[in-house]
């Protein structure tokens, strides 16, 4: 291991298993098991979830696109190799011959970097943008190979836009029901299908995002005070 990565595993350690830690709060089950896991003293600790919030809770759910061609999907990633870009395109090329008409913008990488094939016409790569605009797609298409989070997933989530991940994306957790999971190794056909009925829902899916300001008040509420058993005061 270099210097760096042996400094932050010292400090990560440290952080963890002082005596004066009495919670751990991890993003994800994802990220509480690889810890367990790295960590046997873990298993003595109390642990619970927290999830991270959003910019803005604003959904307004897209009605039904099944009649609407094209259906708009946008994949977000800038280590897309890992985040399986690849594969979002070997997938929906599967979709796209079922007769659905779809596009697929690409945020993230340079079309410079991706060190694929000719892409297909409907894939449009948009590069590194500061804010991607969920209220215009219709799915957001994630097969990542490892992903401890994804805030991608409940940004896209909170704006109305529905969400297929893989069972890899720590976000699976989230239990949204605007959001389906499938497992990595699935033939792309589990996807396919996944895709054709997420995209023929429509209406509101009615589901309750916090802010980041409602997450911090949260985890004061249900970990400060649960440890030290008195109301904390809080400003508003």
């Amino acid at each position: 291991l270099s210097p760096r990565i042996r400094g932050w595993m010292q400090m990560e350690r440290h952080e963890l298993l002082s005596p004066s830690v009495q919670c751990v709060v991890p993003v994800s089950s994802k990220v509480r098991d690889a810890l367990t896991n790295e960590y046997s003293d873990l298993k003595y600790k109390h642990f619970q979830l927290g999830w991270p919030g959003v910019e803005s809770v604003a959904a307004e759910w897209a009605q039904d696109s099944s009649g609407r061609p094209p259906a708009r999907f946008v994949f977000v990633g800038k280590e897309w190799k890992r985040k399986g870009l690849e594969r979002a395109i070997g997938i929906l090329a599967k979709v796209n011959k079922r007769g659905i008409a779809l596009t697929l913008d690409v945020y993230g990488p340079d079309a410079n970097e991706l060190e694929l094939a000719v892409l297909p016409p409907w894939v449009k790569v948009k590069g590194l943008v500061k804010d991607i605009p969920f209220d215009g797609y219709d799915l957001l298409i994630h097969p990542a190979t490892k992903e401890p989070f994804g805030m991608v997933v409940t940004e896209a989530l909170s704006k109305g836009c529905r969400a297929l991940v893989s069972d890899k994306v720590g976000a699976r957790d989230l239990r949204h029901p605007a959001m389906r999971v499938v497992e990595i190794g699935c033939h792309d056909d589990v996807w396919v299908s996944a895709i054709e009925q997420l995209v023929k829902e429509a209406g509101e899916i009615p589901y309750e995002f916090q802010t980041w300001r409602e997450t911090a008040l949260n985890y004061l509420t249900q970990i400060y005070e649960s440890i030290y058993a008195s109301p904390i005061e809080r400003q508003s």
